[in-house]
């Protein structure tokens, strides 16, 4: 801790004027995304997402909508990104904010005024009936906007990474054309390079 601080308040081309902030590291919690759609400074949370992270390099592995949370933790990840996004004078359109839920507190990672990745966009729009690229539109032109129906009630995204010694291993992929027309399964999507080396149709 002391080299680092002494390493962080060293004038060098990192440091502007020697101001120094200092964050608590958040290393236990559950972690969830909330979205957020924000009209004339008025913040709609549409949904609040779990992320399954596989540690420690932090790479999402899932996501599931809606998060099963208490009611009383639900509403302080809601009164604290919301909060967050008044402070910052958010005013129109979506974000999308990462949070660590530990011992009942929300900690706010990061949050951007952009829609969620990994498809979270997609499923908001499927068990909420929200079309939040659609909405923003709509509200900025002025012309009316009206939900779609809600396709499920629930959803969940599972990405594959199967890891041998740290690399990348994947021999074949068989059943896809079964997989996608059964009951439940609204996508399945690869996207895999074929390794430099390996035969045409490997």
């Amino acid at each position: 801790m002391e080299d680092a601080l002494r390493h962080s308040t060293q004038q060098d081309e990192y440091i502007l004027d020697g101001t120094l902030v200092i964050e608590e590291y958040i290393d236990d919690g559950e972690e969830y995304s909330v979205e957020v759609l924000t009209t004339n400074g008025r913040h709609e949370v549409l949904a609040i997402t779990t992320k399954e992270v596989v540690m420690p390099y932090f790479i999402e592995a899932g996501h599931l909508l809606p998060a099963p949370l208490k009611m009383e933790d639900r509403e302080a990840i809601q009164e604290t990104v919301c909060s967050l996004l008044t402070s910052i004078g958010h005013l129109e359109g979506p974000s999308h904010t990462e949070i660590k839920l530990r011992r009942g507190i929300p900690y706010i990672i990061e949050s951007h005024t952009r829609y969620g990745g990994n498809q979270i966009w997609d499923m908001v729009r499927l068990t909420t009936g929200f079309n939040m690229q659609r909405a923003t539109v709509c509200h900025l032109l002025d012309i009316p906007y009206v939900k779609e129906k809600v396709k499920y009630p629930f959803c969940c995204i599972k990405l594959l990474l199967p890891q041998v010694e740290g690399k990348v291993v994947i021999m074949s992929v068989n059943g896809v054309n079964e997989a996608e027309h059964m009951d439940g399964i609204h996508r399945i999507q690869f996207r895999c390079r074929r390794t430099l080396g390996a035969r045409p149709g490997d």
